[in-house]
């Protein structure tokens, strides 16, 4: 093939690369999945072009053996980016230091061998008019450099596995199945173009097409399968603004997510003050509650209502409360909306008798009809205890 057919082949699949991990990147700037998945992109980028302008252009061979040098900088980088990216995916947490260390350590390392002895597992000749590279497959040093790849390969494809075989989610399963047949996909137009390169060094070109497809597949797995929590669209965030009663959305794990204004007002903080907080730490709650709050998005129903207290330092603010499933378009829970109606009166009722915040939920029991027995029952108490509240309300 002519040096220009190829060059071009490998500006127009570089372009294209590069689009998509710019595109992954705007879609979501805070999730590391996709800046992970930027790097990849930038990485194949530089990878392929620099050293096939090398190649095809150059007839120094120092200036080849530099760019080659540099290049393999990003080859051996590339490998842990892989891990990296599909540990994440996996785990959905940010890494702890020795596993990073882990990761890339012996890549930095072994991109240092080619800087120091270029010749260690290949070489570089110029012949037929063109420069071709030949991996030594005789050395050991290369057989050990071949190994060394194969572990990082192997490693990466086995974490996409146990991604795989532990997804629950619809799409936590087609994202794992898309991310590793990319990946294979590209593994195995490796291992061909380095057994190819020797006697067929246009292979290279043809080769970096399965880069891009694993590009394609990092693509369309981030954005379509994207990990986002259930933050609400433009429209949404406008609607619950200015809804009068308190919303609040909450991840899987109790978290609040997202809350409106009136959420924030009648607890006197600022709505932005509550992200990230837990949703079981500004309620007033028993262990009846927090196990039917906390299996609540992998039970069967999908709302439920029931009387709630929130705490406002001494003061409890008693509401009518609707708990419903918010789910994505694959039918996957992601979230629960929190629609809390403030019942007035029981303020003023507090403040003039003195009643605590335990004795203000007894007292609602007690207009519900609850006996004794069934309060301690719903408060996870004893029934002498409910029995001693009643004295004491009354007493008031």
């Amino acid at each position: 093939m002519e040096p220009v057919y190829s060059f071009a082949i490998n500006v127009f699949t570089s372009a294209i690369a590069l689009a998509i991990g710019i595109y992954i990147l705007r879609h979501d700037p805070e999730n590391m999945l996709n800046r992970l998945a930027l790097l990849i992109c930038i990485w194949f980028v530089v990878r392929n072009s620099s050293a096939q302008m090398a190649f095809l252009f150059s007839t120094v061979k120092d200036h080849v053996i530099l760019v080659y040098k540099i290049n393999s900088i990003f080859f051996n980088t590339i490998l842990s980016l892989n891990l990296h990216f599909y540990l994440f995916m996996k785990d959905k947490k940010k890494m702890e230091l020795w596993k990073l260390a882990l990761v890339y350590l012996p890549a930095l390392l072994m991109s240092l061998v080619p800087i120091i002895d270029y010749q260690f597992y290949s070489n570089i000749v110029y012949a037929g008019g063109e420069w071709r590279f030949a991996f030594s497959y005789n050395k050991l040093s290369a057989r050990l450099f071949a190994l060394y790849i194969m572990c990082y390969w192997t490693a990466t494809i086995t974490v996409a596995f146990l991604y795989l075989k532990q997804a629950r989610l619809r799409r936590e399963i087609k994202q794992a199945s898309v991310v590793l047949a990319g990946y294979a996909c590209y593994v195995v137009s490796q291992i061909i173009m380095y057994l190819m390169a020797a006697n067929h060094p246009q292979a290279a070109t043809f080769f970096v097409l399965p880069s891009v497809v694993y590009v394609f597949a990092l693509f369309y797995a981030v954005s379509r399968y994207r990990f986002l929590v259930p933050g609400p669209s433009l429209v949404a965030e406008n609607i619950i603004l200015h809804i009068s009663d308190m919303v609040r959305i909450l991840d899987l794990e109790g978290r609040i997510i997202t809350a409106n204004r009136r959420a924030g007002d009648l607890l006197s903080v600022s709505p932005d003050s509550l992200k990230d907080d837990s949703f079981f730490g500004i309620i007033r709650s028993d262990d009846k509650l927090m196990e039917r709050l906390t299996g609540f998005p992998g039970g069967g129903d999908n709302s439920f209502s029931r009387r709630l207290a929130y705490v406002k330092g001494e003061e409890t603010i008693v509401t009518d409360t609707h708990f419903s499933k918010i789910m994505d378009r694959f039918s996957d829970v992601v979230g629960t909306l929190v629609i809390s109606k403030e019942i007035h009166g029981w303020k003023e009722f507090q403040r003039m008798y003195g009643i605590s915040g335990r004795e203000l939920e007894i007292v609602y029991y007690i207009l519900q009809g609850h006996s004794a027995r069934s309060i301690a029952e719903e408060l996870n108490i004893s029934k002498r205890t409910v029995e001693t509240h009643f004295i004491n309300i009354y007493d008031k």
